[in-house]
């Protein structure tokens, strides 16, 4: 960001005033932003597709849980209908 400010400060000027050298020196200057801001950009959306996949691997580790809550529910509601029918069934052995 100094880059940028510091270059402005520079070229803050009458455009006829500028040697050759200061306009070779502006332009390397720019070409370093221009570079700086290309790599800025690409860890910016390097973190951005990370945080995408972070996110899409959350819900996809919740689906799963949900899941496994659902299997769990059915195994604890499998077991107490064959609780019942065991009981039911030594009932009616009883009332025989």
């Amino acid at each position: 960001m100094n880059l940028i400010l510091g270059l402005i400060d520079k070229l803050d000027k009458p455009p006829r005033s500028f040697t050759s050298t200061e306009l070779s020196i502006a332009g390397k200057e720019l070409i370093d932003i221009k570079s700086w801001l290309q790599s800025k950009l690409v860890k910016d959306k390097a973190f951005e597709v990370s945080l995408e996949w972070k996110k899409e691997n959350i819900d996809n580790y919740r689906i799963k849980n949900l899941n496994l809550d659902l299997e769990t529910e059915k195994l604890k509601s499998a077991a107490k209908v064959l609780s019942l029918e065991q009981t039911v069934s030594e009932l009616r052995d009883e009332l025989s």
